[in-house]
């Protein structure tokens, strides 16, 4: 299976989110990172693990840190429509 690939706008969200940890300490913003490329791996090796959700997505939640990598399997590669925060605006990203 291709490597995950990122849309547009998740790669702002992930940046918009280390930015935020790293305001807070350098070593949060270090392990969200580090959680987040464990999941895009994830995604990549066995994307059609985790259940469907909202809008023909699949969603994979990482751990200690309220965010998840919303993706769809397009062409048989995984792409990242959104990195999204568990706790606020709830399906924000829909209409991507």
């Amino acid at each position: 299976m291709p490597r995950a690939e990122l849309s547009n706008e998740a790669e702002a969200e992930i940046e918009e989110a280390a930015a935020y940890y790293e305001a807070i300490h350098s070593a949060l913003a270090d392990g969200l990172l580090d959680r987040i490329e464990h999941g895009l791996n994830q995604i990549s090796d066995l994307p059609g693990t985790w259940p469907t959700y909202l809008s023909d997505t699949r969603r994979y939640l990482l751990r200690r840190f309220p965010y998840a990598l919303v993706y769809r399997i397009q062409n048989d590669t995984p792409y990242v429509v959104a990195f999204v925060h568990q706790h606020s605006k709830p399906g924000y990203w829909l209409e991507r």
